[in-house]
């Protein structure tokens, strides 16, 4: 199974941005990983940090040459102060049109296991997540971890939304590795969307699938799922599926309880945002699908989901998704 050794975090210098700081430190902390930081300079002009007196457009290479060495030993001071020695890397200052492409490149290129990010840098809105970190969750391979200000430490329940199909039982794996090394339980979710073109058929329910349908939908996807990856992971001897008693381990034998849980909405979205804050301290989740099961996840949704989530949210791209 993957483990989470090197973890990239993009910085823009600001105090919403350092707000991943310190749940980076306790990641790296869990699994003895190196924490690195980069930066990214827009091509076209650098404003905004005038805090540090940086506020610049570049008239030649010389002088951006020379802006960059200033902001990368800005960067060296940021990593020494927020992260502990054993756990520093290196620091990172690229020049790309948009930074969420220069940050994507490089953890690709540098092969990270997980990027943990700020919902958002400098820049404010009315979104949870900005405009940047929403980028890396639509484009990046590697996992990201997008951290609000004001989390909860203590994991003690995760929470995957899933329809029971392969694309969607891929962040599975990850929601496994982080509950494993929190002490945490898993809670599959899915949403039973309410259909408004069968309230008018009598005797058929408003929603399109019984609670029984998707249970099997779901557990029937998690057994084929866990037959077929390549992660290691097992159930335990003496699971009951039909009472709701699953657990999963690795190799190494570490347990994690898994259950199911399956909500009425009116879009997944919304049932996922509103069963986490009541249950949970973060959300795993698929952020693509193409098989014709995966209508929970697909785009949007999974966006949606991050976008108004008030808490953390590691979003995994399936490996058979290509942009």
């Amino acid at each position: 199974m993957a483990a989470i050794k090197k973890i990239l975090v993009p910085t823009d210098f600001s105090a919403n941005a350092a707000s991943a700081y310190q749940f980076a430190v306790e990641t790296a902390d869990n699994y003895g990983a190196k924490i690195d930081f980069i930066h990214i300079i827009p091509k076209m002009a650098y404003f905004n940090l005038s805090q540090k007196g940086f506020s610049k457009t570049f008239r030649n290479r010389q002088e951006y040459e020379t802006f960059k060495n200033e902001l990368h030993k800005e960067l060296e001071k940021e990593l020494e102060k927020h992260i502990p020695e054993a756990r520093r890397g290196q620091v990172f200052v690229k020049r790309e049109d948009r930074p969420a492409s220069g940050i994507v490149k490089h953890s690709q290129k540098e092969k990270y296991d997980l990027i943990i990010v700020a919902s958002r840098g400098r820049g404010n809105s009315s979104f949870t997540r900005g405009g940047v970190t929403e980028r890396l969750i639509r484009v990046a391979k590697t996992p990201v971890l997008s951290v609000n200000k004001n989390y909860n430490p203590e994991i003690k329940n995760i929470l995957m939304p899933t329809d029971g199909s392969a694309v969607s039982l891929e962040a599975l794996p990850m929601a496994y590795l982080v509950a494993a090394q929190n002490n945490a339980s898993i809670t599959l979710l899915s949403i039973s969307k309410f259909d408004v073109a069968q309230i008018e058929l009598e005797g058929t329910s408003a929603y399109g699938y019984t609670e029984d349908k998707i249970r099997e939908d779901i557990l029937g996807g998690l057994r084929e799922f866990v037959a077929k990856d390549s992660n290691e992971l097992s159930f335990v001897d003496g699971n009951t599926f039909k009472e709701g008693k699953i657990q999963i381990a690795n190799k190494s034998g570490r347990v994690v309880n898994l259950s199911t849980v399956i909500q009425k909405g009116v879009s997944a979205h919304a049932g996922i945002v509103e069963y986490a804050l009541k249950n949970a301290q973060l959300v795993v989740m698929a952020t693509h699908g193409r098989s014709s099961l995966a209508n929970l996840l697909i785009g949007s949704n999974a966006e949606k989901v991050a976008r108004y989530l008030r808490m953390p949210v590691l979003t995994v791209k399936p490996r058979d998704y290509r942009v």
